[in-house]
């Protein structure tokens, strides 16, 4: 099995300055099959994929690889690399992260995730019942709280739809930083109860959140929190692939993700890893997926985030 492998090949700060220094083995033509996942948390991420790769380990037939490898890589820049330097086969993440990763690295879109139950997401604007707030016309002058700097529903995605509604967005870094009064001025809290209890004190006017996070927050606070937007929604994850995969294993692995739902054991190991519920094509086509994503990834360049 693949846990007496090469599973504890987690990759942290050494993996990362072996990366910057170009000495990682390039497996894109050997026979391990590796598996990247973007995570500050090696051991975490680990037990996370353990059943996903023992169970991609357990299929192997069909494709030219004989060994499942999982190495957790810390920062997008160094995922890129990992794809540019043929150090990773497949990554799956939130669609911003993921595409943009794609777009630096050459890695192509395949496939699309249902992760915790959902196929798609969107974010929500959160506002006090009696701010006064309506829609983005009202933000201008006002503070936007976005959860955390890397998270698609946190920030990149509410962000961009600000962004799409003809709003300039600036950063604070305090509370008691000074407002543009012409722009949306964003700040970050730390977790949900943070940023929440800045909504009902007033430190900030509006909170942007994960639509379950966000149903969650409405429901608790008895009427004092509404929902007054929602961005556009996303596929919940995306898979991408290293360009230089065989067609042979191409076929392979997309057969093998596509096909897990229909097997007992794929179904037991999919519910497991963050009660995923399959991989499927993307609906609206892959084409035109990748192209509204990247409208947005666009908007965020153009306002200063990458």
């Amino acid at each position: 099995m693949f846990g007496n492998t090469v599973f504890a090949r987690a990759v942290g700060a050494v993996v990362a300055a072996l990366l910057s220094l170009g000495l990682m083995a390039s497996p894109a033509l050997s026979e391990t099959f590796v598996i990247a996942s973007l995570s500050d948390n090696s051991e975490r991420e680990m037990r996370r994929y353990r059943g996903f790769a023992n169970y991609v380990e357990d299929n192997l037939e069909g494709s030219s690889f004989t060994l499942v490898e999982v190495i957790i890589i810390p920062r997008s820049d160094l995922m890129v690399e990992a794809f540019l330097r043929d150090r990773a086969h497949i990554y799956i993440d939130s669609p911003l992260v993921a595409l943009r990763i794609a777009n630096a690295s050459g890695a192509q879109p395949m496939l699309r995730r249902w992760r915790r139950g959902v196929s798609e997401f969107w974010s929500e604007f959160l506002v006090r019942a009696d701010s006064g707030i309506e829609g983005f016309a009202d933000f201008e002058g006002k503070v936007l709280g976005f959860e955390e700097p890397e998270s698609t529903s946190g920030h990149y995605l509410p962000r961009s739809e600000v962004l799409a509604a003809g709003a300039d967005v600036v950063t604070m870094f305090h509370l008691d930083d000074p407002r543009e009064p012409d722009a949306v001025n964003s700040l970050f809290y730390s977790d949900d109860e943070v940023g929440t209890q800045w909504l009902l004190d007033g430190e900030i006017d509006i909170m942007t959140i994960g639509m379950a996070d966000a149903q969650e927050i409405i429901e608790e606070s008895d009427g004092e929190i509404i929902s007054i937007a929602r961005t556009m929604a996303v596929p919940r994850h995306m898979v991408v692939r290293h360009p230089g995969l065989a067609d042979s294993d191409v076929t392979w692995l997309t057969d093998l993700l596509l096909d897990m739902d229909d097997h007992d054991e794929g179904r037991r190991v999919l519910e497991n890893w963050s009660n995923t519920v399959r991989f499927d094509q993307f609906p609206e086509g892959l084409d035109a997926t990748v192209e509204t994503l990247n409208e947005r990834l666009s908007l965020l360049d153009q306002g200063g985030m990458f």
